[in-house]
């Protein structure tokens, strides 16, 4: 592939997307709100470990040789991963994000796919959201450049819980986001109807914004070194490095109600809802696998799980067999009501 072929702002494919505005179906499962970022992903795959360029880079090598392969560009971010997940389950889905002006023919393609309510998609001019991802064989590293996205936040429509079942957040950077996260809540829980949340968090959020969650039917996603970062912001020092422990740390300034989930890599996710300690719903470990888009991956399915009646372990434990099956790059399975138990 040549570099030409990688660029993402090629003017040949760049135009204006256009809106689409979906009526729900009535024999879909749900209608579905989803807001966060939607990104172009250019893959590099590196036939090295990420722990090899790290000690290359300690004992202060300027070059790491390694063979590599360019893939072509895909969509990412958050909408870009949950959004035809959610789709696929047979829900009716809307989508939030800012996409630049004028739009790549991957952007294009997916707003006006027919899929998706992109009513509420703001475009804003300038440098396309982006990012590289360097794909190593025991891990990979995300390098995000925020473009159009850090210019102009998508802004969270009103009263949610009049025109759906349940909504998906990734709320981005911290400049603004406790407002956001206000406006999600309030707009969740309008007209005396609470509908529930799935929200994948960050390790620079803070006790304000995890209070804010008290008392929302929500589940809150996070991994295990995001779980302690936000555990030892929260003044809890004992929390460093034990992962249990970051777990209930939050769990309590979160209080009763919210449910929080911790990935653990290979080992699984640890649950903490109304139960005194947080408990691992373990996983088999996949060699080699692909890590883009497992914890998106778990959202997606713990939230559509919970809303078909599944109990909180089950819809976790659903979740993290769909989590390992996208590392695994097996077909992802499907989810009925009639699991429930």
């Amino acid at each position: 592939m040549s570099w030409n072929q990688l660029s993402i702002s090629n003017t040949e494919c760049l135009e204006w997307p256009r809106v689409i505005r979906k009526t729900p179906r009535s024999n879909s499962k749900g209608r579905i709100f989803v807001v966060g970022n939607l990104v172009t992903d250019v893959r590099v795959h590196l036939k090295s470990t990420m722990m090899a360029f790290w000690e290359a880079k300690r004992q202060g090598h300027e070059k790491f040789r390694a063979d590599w392969q360019f893939e072509k560009p895909v969509l990412g971010g958050f909408v870009g991963q949950v959004a035809p997940l959610a789709a696929n389950l047979d829900f009716d889905v809307a989508v939030a994000c800012t996409v630049a002006l004028p739009s790549s023919k991957l952007i294009r393609d997916l707003l006006e796919s027919g899929l998706f309510d992109t009513q509420y998609v703001v475009s804003y001019p300038g440098a396309a959201s982006a990012s590289l991802d360097l794909q190593f064989t025991d891990g990979h590293m995300l390098i995000p450049r925020p473009g159009v996205d850090a210019l102009q936040k998508t802004p969270i429509p009103r009263n949610l819980s009049q025109n759906f079942d349940a909504a998906l957040a990734n709320l981005g950077s911290r400049d603004g986001r406790v407002r956001r996260l206000q406006d999600l809540i309030s707009s969740c829980s309008s007209a005396g109807h609470k509908i529930p949340m799935a929200i994948v968090a960050r390790g620079d959020w803070t006790a304000e914004e995890l209070a804010l969650l008290n008392g929302t039917p929500s589940w809150i996603l996070l991994n295990e070194a995001e779980a302690c970062e936000v555990a030892m912001r929260i003044g809890q020092n004992g929390s460093l490095g034990n992962v249990r422990m970051a777990v209930s740390q939050i769990k309590h300034h979160l209080g009763p109600l919210p449910r929080l989930i911790v990935t653990a890599g290979e080992a699984g996710a640890y649950l903490q809802n109304g139960t005194p300690e947080p408990r691992l719903i373990p996983t088999t470990p996949v060699i080699h696998g692909n890590l883009t888009g497992p914890g998106d991956t778990l959202a997606v399915y713990v939230l559509m799980s919970s809303l078909l009646g599944l109990s909180d372990d089950a819809a976790v434990r659903t979740g993290v067999e769909a989590a390992t099956a996208r590392v695994a790059g097996r077909r992802l399975p499907a989810i009925s009501s009639s699991d429930a138990r």
